[in-house]
């Protein structure tokens, strides 16, 4: 109840907007907008064993949420597109991340603008709530995802789906309508639908800077499983040795994140930020010929210091998530061995990172971590370099 009210309060503030995805009519320049990103990093240890399947005790995955391996990953290869004619505009994304064999079209959508500040988008979409899924290396100090999104949301929840988005002076707000047949929700050919519902906002003065937000999503699942090695995916591990294990039920996720920032000056900022999220699941868990009921309440904290100085971040993660997983009938004992939702303590992952800018198309990055038992690897050293390039082409007369 908490955490909802703590939505509610969000949703009703009016503070000083800040966009994500696709801009207002009045900045959304006419013509194709294009942007190139290519993140690399190498890794001191792999995130996962090589021959078997990668999970974190407590949890049941799913999604992308595969693991990175000693060496040099892809964090991110993309293309991504908008292309904008009078009040209807249309974007593209091709993408190859985490080491993904070949590249991907993970979004392809048509919008039109009602307004100057309200548009709709429908096709092939990334979901807006929640902060990671919006972000790019750029705008992230460390090389490493935060645990949370690999756990709840699969890396990324991405989906056919219809948005509404209404941008503001002060807030922008939407509802996103899914199909709902990604992970968290059902992973299946026919997926119950699943939605949610956000809201952005920041505040200025003098010197400080505010910005929150916060979203509810709710999700159906009929018979989701986790398909993360299959497809081409594998990663080496034999796919006949994965749990077969099915969830039909119900999934909600609530979040809310902060962070103020204070600029001493022009080139000196340090700041906070905060998040927190929680996933509730409900339903029956079926694994080979046994049943049984679980009820699960998921939590994940992420705070975060940083203090920038000239083109050079450096800062201090902290993430911290806590399981409850309450499983009833006969299959309840064998179930969560087999599935190792029994967990062996709370993942605690505490990271330090390093960004240095050499211009604003090109940074690197240096992040040291220390994990909890509970992770394949307690200490890893992570080394990544970011690449982008932004270009515009004007729309023929």
């Amino acid at each position: 109840m908490l955490l909802k009210s703590l939505v509610l309060c969000f949703v009703l503030m009016s503070s000083r907007a800040f966009s994500h995805g696709v801009e207002g009519a009045g900045a959304l320049k006419e013509g194709l907008s294009y942007a190139v990103v290519a993140d690399f990093h190498l890794r001191s240890a792999s995130q996962g064993p090589s021959d078997s399947v990668w999970s974190i005790p407590g949890f049941l995955m799913g999604g992308e949420a595969t693991p990175m391996g000693k060496g040099l990953n892809i964090g991110e290869g993309s293309l991504s597109t908008v292309y904008k004619l009078g009040d209807m505009f249309t974007t593209a994304r091709l993408e190859q991340h985490g080491n993904a064999r070949g590249v991907e079209l993970s979004n392809l959508s048509l919008g039109y603008f009602l307004t100057d500040s309200l548009y709709f988008e429908l096709g092939q979409l990334t979901s807006l709530a929640a902060t990671y899924q919006r972000r790019s290396p750029f705008q992230d100090s460390h090389v490493s995802i935060p645990v949370v999104y690999d756990v709840f949301w699969g890396r990324h929840y991405t989906d056919r789906g219809l948005r509404f988005v209404w941008q503001g002076a002060s807030a922008s707000c939407g509802v996103e309508l899914w199909t709902g047949d990604r992970f968290p929700a059902a992973q299946n050919d026919e997926g119950n639908g699943a939605g949610d519902i956000f809201c952005h906002m920041g505040l200025t003065h003098d010197s400080w800077e505010f910005l929150g937000e916060a979203f509810v999503f709710v999700g159906d699942s009929d018979r989701r499983q986790d398909d993360r090695y299959e497809g081409g995916h594998s990663h080496g591990v034999q796919t006949e040795d994965i749990p077969q294990s099915f969830f039909t039920g119900t999934v909600e996720v609530f979040g809310v994140s902060a962070q103020p920032k204070y600029k001493l000056n022009q080139n000196y900022h340090f700041g906070v930020h905060a998040e927190i999220q929680q996933l509730q699941m409900e339903g029956d868990l079926l694994l080979d010929t046994r049943q049984t009921e679980i009820e699960s309440k998921l939590q994940s904290l992420w705070v975060e210091s940083f203090f920038q100085f000239d083109q050079t971040t450096f800062s201090l993660r902290y993430q911290h998530l806590r399981y409850k997983n309450d499983l009833f009938g006969n299959g309840a004992e064998p179930i969560t061995e087999a599935l190792g939702i029994g967990g062996v303590g709370d993942p605690i992952r505490r990271s330090i990172a390093l960004r240095h800018s050499f211009d604003k198309n090109l940074q690197a990055k240096l992040e040291w971590q220390d994990n909890s038992a509970a992770f394949y690897r307690e200490e890893v050293v992570l080394l990544g370099i970011s690449w982008k390039y932004l270009g515009h082409i004007e729309a023929p007369l």
